[in-house]
């Protein structure tokens, strides 16, 4: 039975923590987790972002402080894995260990907004900082600089971080010790087959197979751990999806609707409005034409 990849992050001799750049067709990892934090700005590519229990739209400028053994997957739009697609994904990714912080920085006062970072980075945490280019280009400056210029560009990264903590958007509603490591792995396989399959007809014996479950049991599971229905997951899901193709491409409301995984234009609108207060036609106009 497939369980979560546990990732092993390598650091070169010369550094004590991990910065990478990667471009490629499509975000190609599964549901995994590491004991690193890790930091992750998209610079191209758009998707879904998936962490403990939550999903949040993945875009270019936004990015996402995954705390240490949070299992987290970034899930690229279908459009990418076609094989005619021209278009790129890039990112810039920061993987340390608490070690490289200082030793008491819990308690020490220098270091209040880097602990507030920490602690949001159990549940994962989410930021637009498009309009903040001196942090995007901070950020980005961490590949090329070494030795403790680099370490003393990140602690300045993460001091700024968690001066906006407020700001950003929470991703999971379960941290990483709400998800015990007895059924940590049933809970990654659920979710990581939702958010591989979400915008496809889904069935409840689908998901209890891929499980190892029976559809009772993982119902039961899956309320007892999240909360939330699966099919309320699902949804959420679905909208999320929804949400970013309303606002970002001029694709008709039936089209995205069935693109979103609904079967039919009446059912996307009702559950829409229930999760917004708006139908997809106004939150469209409220959001790419603003008053």
């Amino acid at each position: 039975m497939k369980t979560i990849e546990y990732e092993v992050v390598h650091n070169s001799q010369c550094n004590s923590f991990n910065v990478e750049e990667m471009t490629c067709r499509y975000f190609p990892r599964l549901m995994h987790c590491h004991p690193e934090h890790e930091l992750v700005l998209i610079t191209s590519g758009y998707g879904l972002c998936f962490a403990g229990d939550g999903v949040i739209e993945m875009k270019p400028q936004h990015i996402y402080f995954i705390g240490s053994g949070l299992p987290h997957f970034f899930r690229s739009d279908n459009h990418y894995y076609q094989s005619d697609c021209k278009d790129l994904c890039h990112s810039c990714y920061v993987q340390f260990k608490d070690q490289i912080l200082p030793g008491d920085y819990r308690n020490m006062l220098g270091c209040i907004n880097i602990n507030r970072l920490v602690e949001a980075g159990e549940n994962g945490i989410e930021w637009d900082i498009s309009q903040n280019t001196r942090l995007l280009a901070s950020i980005r400056e961490l590949t090329a600089c070494q030795g403790f210029e680099r370490l003393h560009l990140l602690y300045k990264i993460l001091d700024e971080l968690g001066r906006m903590v407020d700001e950003g958007n929470r991703i999971s509603l379960l941290s990483k010790t709400e998800l015990r490591s007895d059924d940590e792995s049933t809970y990654c396989r659920i979710v990581e087959y939702i958010g591989m399959k979400f915008q496809d007809p889904i069935t409840l014996e689908e998901i209890a197979d891929h499980a190892g479950m029976n559809p009772s049991a993982v119902c039961r599971y899956f309320k007892r751990k999240t909360g939330e229905s699966i099919f309320g997951f699902l949804l959420r899901m679905r909208i999320s999806y929804a949400k970013r193709k309303l606002t970002e491409t001029d694709m008709a409301i039936s089209a995205i609707a069935y693109d979103s995984g609904f079967n039919n234009l009446a059912n996307f609108n009702v559950q829409f409005k229930k999760f917004t207060g708006y139908t997809p036609s106004q939150y469209r106009n409220l959001y790419v034409y603003p008053i």
